[in-house]
């Protein structure tokens, strides 16, 4: 159990650094190197790094090590319309218990528009505020299928949430959200969802296309 524990703490102070910058996609990990930084040993280490693998955020190859999986179109593609679909399911489960959340959920967005100077801290609050929207829903086998699709889709938070412009209007669309569960009305609410995580895939999705034509010629 405490070498679960272990694990998984070593695990997000990894998350951490990838929202942060400091790993970025297509890094190498220097084991010894992060070892020493996250003040750990290399055995936890290696079960922290194995255990991202499955989840996709890292792969592993013979005599190479880890390395910081590459962002992609296709699997952006991919994952957003799921986080939708499964956000949006709970949310409909949660209504309407979630009203009850609509302090806490102010209080994450407004950390969200403090941090948004702050990439890595900004993608946090807003983990933070996704979280505590589908928490009441009363499903956790849903909730478990949505954390690890928000542990995947965190390889690009950090370049969603790098210019400000882009955090503001995140925090809009939370708004929205917030405002339609004051006044009671869940459609408008999951439609609120829907735009927030629409307009983040579309601007990775066409930052992302840049950076692989740049890399084709």
């Amino acid at each position: 159990m405490e070498s679960e524990i272990l694990r998984d703490s070593i695990r997000e102070k990894i998350i951490a650094l990838l929202l942060s910058g400091e790993l970025k996609p297509g890094e190498r990990i220097k084991e010894l190197a992060l070892s020493r930084t996250l003040e750990v040993s290399r055995t936890p280490l290696r079960e922290a790094l194995i255990s991202l693998e499955r989840t996709g955020l890292v792969r592993s190859e013979p005599n190479v090590g880890f390395t910081i999986k590459e962002l992609s179109v296709k699997e952006a593609e991919e994952l957003y319309p799921l986080i939708v679909l499964l956000e949006n399911h709970a949310l409909n489960l949660a209504f309407p218990l979630v009203q009850t959340q609509i302090q806490e959920l102010e209080m994450v967005n407004e950390t969200l528009y403090r941090m948004r100077k702050l990439p890595g801290e900004a993608s946090l609050a807003d983990r933070e505020f996704h979280r505590r929207l589908t928490e009441l829903c009363g499903n956790e086998t849903l909730l478990q299928m949505i954390a690890e699709l928000r542990l995947r889709i965190s390889c690009y938070e950090h370049h969603y949430m790098a210019k400000n412009e882009q955090i503001e209007c995140s925090y809009g669309q939370h708004k929205d959200i917030i405002n339609a569960l004051r006044e009671g009305n869940k459609d408008i609410a999951q439609r609120a969802l829907s735009a927030n995580w629409e307009y983040g895939k579309r601007i990775l999705v066409t930052e992302l296309s840049f950076k692989e034509l740049r890399k084709a010629k």
